[in-house]
């Protein structure tokens, strides 16, 4: 048999002499005999113990925990170790966001974490939106996603650092993942900014920001529709203040009786909007489509929109989110029908956590709420100039957009 000193044990385990001490006044770890002169004397045997002492303890488990889970053979150890393990999860997140922290601190002492509030490219400006500024290509756009953030129909003077990354790429998934329902407008995402080489003619080339990158892809220039078309499967936002006036929706008079708030529409409902240039856009009924882009197209959106939203509905689900409800828009290619713009983004939908969710209430949503809840609360009257946002409104509404691509795309934001 093999014996070690108290030293030789410490060495090979990597603690401290004064710790094997301690373990063993405790009665976690008893030598396996003692010398006339007090020497302690370990084995084979108080490794293996040693061993599942320091495995535990890297676990988070206290001593005490520990000194049952050896000693006590009815203890539950495996509701011990998922008890455990909810802890660790719950600690690994908060690393990561730390982590995440001190990596964008990081970016800004280096200057390399500006928010991209404006685009200045020397190509000509096809239309500048709230958010996105289009350029065009000639054949094609680039469409680019900026960190501004716009509420109650005003830009506001500060933006939301990462958001346009974000946006963008949580429409290139869902473009992708609804290819098979209806083509769309992407010809190429800019993931790298070189690909910017195919779409110019050398003397037109320029020294591409690094900024494009994964927040900018090129699509097709298409005939856009007049139209904004809404899917929604919850009786929320104005739909809710509409039937709870009336009893029923422009797009549904035969609801049922005490729906309430936030609570799932008995059928997803297409709820089309016009498209206003300045202003908001107005609500208008199937009938009221038809007159603007003719029956057969009005009911293709129709058809498409419900059924691209029932798909992504039931895909975000499974990953704890609900969508409520969403926009889409559509264009065309010599009469075909795209689909185009921004895709099931927290700017054009209404995500609800699926674990949060309570009928009869409103919902926290993945989305710019928390801007929009600072802004009433800070008495602003909803007219041009907005006021600036305080950091941690920021700083959440940062959070939350991030969380809501992780979680639906199941990728990290790099």
């Amino acid at each position: 048999m093999t014996v070690y000193t108290v030293k030789k044990l410490a060495s090979l385990a990597g603690v401290s002499v004064r710790t094997l001490h301690y373990y063993d006044e405790l009665g976690l770890l008893k030598p396996r005999y003692r010398s006339e002169n007090g020497y302690r004397y370990y084995d084979e045997d108080s490794i293996i113990r040693l061993q599942q002492i320091m495995f535990f303890r890297e676990l988070g488990f206290s001593l005490d925990e520990i000194a049952k889970i050896i000693s006590c053979p009815d203890f539950d150890i495996i509701e011990a170790l998922k008890s455990q393990r909810e802890v660790l999860v719950k600690k690994s997140e908060r690393l990561g966001e730390l982590i995440s922290t001190v990596d964008k601190t990081i970016k800004q002492l280096k200057g390399e974490d500006k928010m991209q509030l404006t685009t200045d490219l020397p190509l000509p400006l096809f239309v500048s939106s709230k958010v996105r500024d289009i350029y065009d290509l000639s054949k094609f756009l680039l469409i680019i996603a900026t960190d501004r953030i716009s509420a109650f129909d005003v830009v506001l003077p500060c933006g939301i650092p990462e958001k346009g990354k974000i946006l963008n790429q949580i429409s290139v998934y869902w473009f992708e993942q609804t290819k098979h329902i209806i083509q769309n407008h992407v010809v190429e995402v800019v993931n790298d900014v070189k690909v910017l080489d195919k779409y110019l003619p050398a003397k037109k080339r320029f020294a591409y920001p690094e900024y494009l990158a994964e927040r900018s892809m090129v699509v097709k220039k298409l005939e856009r529709l007049p139209i904004e078309c809404v899917a929604r499967g919850y009786l929320s936002g104005s739909a809710w203040s509409e039937y709870k006036e009336t009893g029923k929706l422009l797009w549904a008079d035969n609801l049922p009786k005490g729906l309430r708030e936030s609570e799932a529409l008995p059928r997803p409902l297409f709820t089309p909007t016009t498209k206003a240039e300045t202003g908001h856009d107005e609500p208008i009924t199937l009938e009221g489509v038809k007159k603007l882009v003719g029956k057969e197209i009005a009911e293709q959106v129709r058809d498409k929109t419900l059924t691209i939203y029932n798909f992504a509905h039931k895909q975000a689900l499974a990953k704890g989110i609900i969508i409520a409800d969403t926009k889409l828009e559509f264009g065309l290619d010599n009469g075909k029908l795209i689909l185009i713009d921004e895709l099931l983004t927290p700017d054009s939908s209404r995500f609800w956590d699926v674990k949060t969710y309570k009928v009869g209430q409103s919902q926290p949503s993945y989305d710019k709420q928390p801007v929009r809840d600072w802004l009433t609360k800070s008495g602003w009257n909803k007219e041009p100039p907005a006021p600036m946002l305080p950091d941690d409104v920021i700083a959440s509404t940062s959070r939350i957009y991030r969380t809501a691509y992780e979680r639906l795309t199941g990728k990290k934001l790099q």
